[in-house]
Protein backbone atom coordinates (compact mmCIF):
# COMPACT_ATOMS: atom_id res chain seq x y z
CA UNK A 1 0.00 0.00 0.00
CA UNK A 2 3.04 2.66 1.00
CA UNK A 3 4.80 1.77 -2.42
CA UNK A 4 1.34 2.61 -4.29
CA UNK A 5 0.90 5.74 -2.47
CA UNK A 6 4.37 6.58 -3.38
CA UNK A 7 4.27 5.86 -6.45
CA UNK A 8 1.02 7.86 -7.31
CA UNK A 9 2.74 10.80 -5.39
CA UNK A 10 6.05 10.77 -7.95
CA UNK A 11 4.01 10.38 -10.70
CA UNK A 12 1.65 13.07 -10.16
CA UNK A 13 4.86 15.55 -8.87
CA UNK A 14 6.39 14.98 -12.54
CA UNK A 15 3.15 15.12 -14.59
CA UNK A 16 2.52 18.86 -12.26
CA UNK A 17 6.15 19.56 -12.74
CA UNK A 18 6.26 18.90 -16.74
CA UNK A 19 2.29 19.56 -17.52
CA UNK A 20 1.58 21.06 -20.77
CA UNK A 21 -0.26 23.85 -19.91
CA UNK A 22 1.55 27.19 -21.85
CA UNK A 23 4.25 28.91 -19.18
CA UNK A 24 4.92 32.50 -19.66
CA UNK A 25 8.17 34.21 -19.12
CA UNK A 26 9.05 37.36 -16.90
CA UNK A 27 12.29 38.46 -17.06
CA UNK A 28 13.15 40.65 -13.86
CA UNK A 29 16.35 42.21 -15.94
CA UNK A 30 17.22 42.88 -19.40
CA UNK A 31 20.60 40.94 -19.42
CA UNK A 32 19.28 37.99 -21.74
CA UNK A 33 18.75 40.86 -24.80
CA UNK A 34 22.66 40.54 -24.21
CA UNK A 35 22.65 37.22 -25.69
CA UNK A 36 19.23 37.24 -27.68
CA UNK A 37 17.01 39.12 -29.15
CA UNK A 38 14.15 37.04 -28.82
CA UNK A 39 12.14 36.94 -25.81
CA UNK A 40 9.66 34.00 -26.25
CA UNK A 41 6.76 35.36 -24.12
CA UNK A 42 5.13 31.84 -23.88
CA UNK A 43 6.44 28.36 -23.93
CA UNK A 44 4.63 25.20 -24.14
CA UNK A 45 5.41 23.83 -20.89
CA UNK A 46 7.81 23.89 -17.59
CA UNK A 47 10.22 21.59 -19.39
CA UNK A 48 10.44 24.02 -22.62
CA UNK A 49 11.10 26.71 -20.26
CA UNK A 50 13.66 25.47 -18.29
CA UNK A 51 15.67 24.48 -21.71
CA UNK A 52 15.04 28.03 -23.01
CA UNK A 53 16.89 28.97 -20.09
CA UNK A 54 19.45 26.29 -20.12
CA UNK A 55 20.03 27.25 -23.79
CA UNK A 56 19.93 31.14 -23.01
CA UNK A 57 22.95 30.54 -20.22
CA UNK A 58 25.01 28.42 -22.82
CA UNK A 59 24.96 31.08 -25.71
CA UNK A 60 25.73 33.60 -23.35
CA UNK A 61 29.02 31.54 -22.20
CA UNK A 62 29.97 31.25 -25.92
CA UNK A 63 29.39 34.88 -26.18
CA UNK A 64 31.86 35.80 -23.49
CA UNK A 65 29.58 36.19 -20.85
CA UNK A 66 31.46 33.50 -18.61
CA UNK A 67 29.50 34.43 -15.07
CA UNK A 68 25.98 34.00 -16.61
CA UNK A 69 23.56 32.11 -14.92
CA UNK A 70 19.67 32.08 -13.68
CA UNK A 71 19.63 33.62 -10.59
CA UNK A 72 16.35 32.89 -9.20
CA UNK A 73 13.10 31.60 -10.55
CA UNK A 74 9.75 31.73 -9.33
CA UNK A 75 6.74 30.47 -10.29
CA UNK A 76 3.48 31.45 -9.60
CA UNK A 77 0.28 29.96 -11.43
CA UNK A 78 1.03 29.95 -14.89
CA UNK A 79 4.14 32.64 -15.14
CA UNK A 80 7.76 32.11 -14.30
CA UNK A 81 9.79 35.03 -13.35
CA UNK A 82 13.28 35.00 -14.07
CA UNK A 83 16.53 36.82 -13.09
CA UNK A 84 19.15 36.57 -15.51
CA UNK A 85 22.24 38.42 -15.25
CA UNK A 86 25.47 37.74 -17.61
CA UNK A 87 28.13 39.50 -16.18
CA UNK A 88 30.99 40.97 -17.18
CA UNK A 89 32.01 40.02 -20.66
CA UNK A 90 35.42 38.31 -21.35
CA UNK A 91 37.19 37.75 -24.94
CA UNK A 92 39.79 35.37 -23.28
CA UNK A 93 40.11 32.92 -20.84
CA UNK A 94 43.92 31.65 -19.32
CA UNK A 95 44.49 28.63 -16.56
CA UNK A 96 47.48 28.80 -14.50
CA UNK A 97 47.38 25.51 -12.88
CA UNK A 98 50.34 23.05 -11.95
CA UNK A 99 52.04 20.37 -13.59
CA UNK A 100 50.52 17.76 -11.04
CA UNK A 101 46.95 19.53 -11.59
CA UNK A 102 47.54 19.55 -15.43
CA UNK A 103 48.36 15.53 -15.19
CA UNK A 104 45.11 14.93 -13.39
CA UNK A 105 42.64 16.87 -15.77
CA UNK A 106 44.39 15.04 -18.21
CA UNK A 107 43.41 11.54 -17.10
CA UNK A 108 40.17 12.15 -15.94
CA UNK A 109 38.77 15.04 -18.43
CA UNK A 110 38.07 15.97 -21.69
CA UNK A 111 39.66 19.13 -21.76
CA UNK A 112 41.86 20.25 -24.70
CA UNK A 113 45.51 20.16 -24.55
CA UNK A 114 44.92 23.91 -25.29
CA UNK A 115 43.00 24.69 -22.27
CA UNK A 116 45.20 22.35 -20.00
CA UNK A 117 48.64 24.56 -21.37
CA UNK A 118 48.93 28.78 -20.39
CA UNK A 119 47.43 29.49 -23.88
CA UNK A 120 44.43 31.54 -24.18
CA UNK A 121 41.15 30.27 -25.16
CA UNK A 122 37.96 32.37 -26.38
CA UNK A 123 34.40 31.79 -25.08
CA UNK A 124 33.37 30.07 -28.00
CA UNK A 125 35.94 27.23 -27.76
CA UNK A 126 35.09 27.14 -24.01
CA UNK A 127 31.07 26.49 -24.23
CA UNK A 128 31.89 23.58 -26.39
CA UNK A 129 32.98 21.45 -23.59
CA UNK A 130 30.49 22.74 -21.31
Amino acid sequence: MLRLFLFLAISFCVSEAYSQSPVYLNFRTKDYLKVTKKNPSAVPNKKEALDFLKNLQLEAIKKGYLGASVDSLSYQQDTLSVSFNTGKRYSYLQLNTSKETIDFIKKNSHLSEKILTKSSVNPTELSRLL
